[in-house]
């Protein structure tokens, strides 16, 4: 299957429109576990089209056991880094930014797993003898660094 990457750059240049349908009663999200407790397996599959005449992309929905799935929807979590892979050639699409990281790795010859890496405040509570506990809050990027050392 062809990229269709000009086509999706001449809709998105001429404000064209994403649409999302459901070809599935399946809302479940593909999970599995990834023996890391700040990295989750969390997307579904998506079949998606681009359609320069009539200024769309259009992203449908398939089961989760699908294997004609060519596009992924990470889903955002929160203090976690939400990942999906999807066999090349293949698109990636996850939303919800807001100060989140996002990495791209290639995993296997004809595989690549996207990654949206939280980024958000964690407060911690310091005790501190004969004095109230220190509160500090930081912004800390739930980031793929076990995930990483593995995929490398």
């Amino acid at each position: 299957m062809a990229l269709l990457t000009s086509d999706i750059r001449t809709i998105l240049s001429a404000k064209g429109l994403i649409k999302f349908n459901s070809s599935t009663t399946d809302s479940s999200m593909v999970a599995t576990f990834t023996n890391d407790d700040v990295v989750e397996n969390c997307y579904t599959k998506l079949r998606l089209t681009a359609s320069v005449g009539n200024n769309i992309i259009t992203m449908t929905r398939v089961d989760n056991d699908s294997e004609d799935n060519n596009c992924i929807d990470i889903r955002t979590i929160d203090s976690v880094s939400a990942i999906g892979a999807v066999n090349m050639p293949g698109y990636v699409y996850t939303g919800n930014f807001s100060g989140c990281v996002f990495y791209l790795y290639k995993t296997a010859p004809k595989e690549v797993t996207g990654v949206h890496a939280y980024s958000g405040i964690v407060t911690t509570r310091t005790k501190r003898f004969l004095r109230k506990p220190k509160v500090t809050q930081v912004v800390r990027e739930f980031g793929p660094s076990d995930y990483r050392r593995i995929s490398s």
